[in-house]
């Protein structure tokens, strides 16, 4: 039918290409939904991409950062770094990477034999040392922090310190 165009995909589009070719030496043009094909008789076959609208780049920038953004959770909750080279390189790794958004300066203190604990211990470890690092950033308002890290023979000492602001301990009752 004229006028009429029925959406072809893959192996479809190259045999319409190939026919209309070999039908006529002329250039030629096939098109099928958003993408159009041509040919002139001195360049070779080229697809062309309709524009995007502008509202699709936003929603790619959304997906995007989305990505990310679980990517860094993830990251966050347990570091390949940490299953890879364990504590002393994911605490290295963490107070790197906390530079990148505090500027508190940030030491890692080991002592003892780095021996590596157990996962869940090594996780756990890591988890605390964010969670406390994070405060003393944000809480706490602290300029200065350190990670003191202690292997002991049958126990791993974790100690984080800061110059920060502090709160008051509530008395216990009684």
């Amino acid at each position: 039918m004229p006028g009429f165009r029925t959406p072809v995909t893959g192996l479809a589009v190259l045999v319409s290409v190939l026919a209309a070719r070999s039908e006529d030496a002329s250039p030629a043009t096939f098109t099928t939904g958003r993408h159009s094909v041509s040919r002139s008789s001195c360049a070779p076959w080229k697809v062309k991409r309709e524009k995007k609208p502008d509202w699709v780049g936003g929603l790619h920038e959304n997906a995007s950062g989305i990505l990310g953004d679980l990517r860094r959770v993830a990251r966050d909750q347990r570091p390949t770094l940490l299953d890879d080279l364990g504590i002393v390189a994911a605490l290295e790794w963490l107070i790197t990477d906390s530079e990148s958004y505090s500027d508190a300066a940030t030491s890692l203190v080991v002592e003892g034999d780095a021996e590596r604990p157990g996962p869940e211990t090594e996780v756990a470890l890591y988890r605390i040392a964010q969670e406390a690092l994070r405060n003393a950033q944000t809480h706490a308002v602290a300029t200065r922090i350190e990670i003191l890290i202690d292997f002991e023979d049958d126990h791993t000492d974790l100690t984080v310190s800061d110059n920060g602001k502090g709160f008051p301990v509530p008395r216990s009752p009684g």
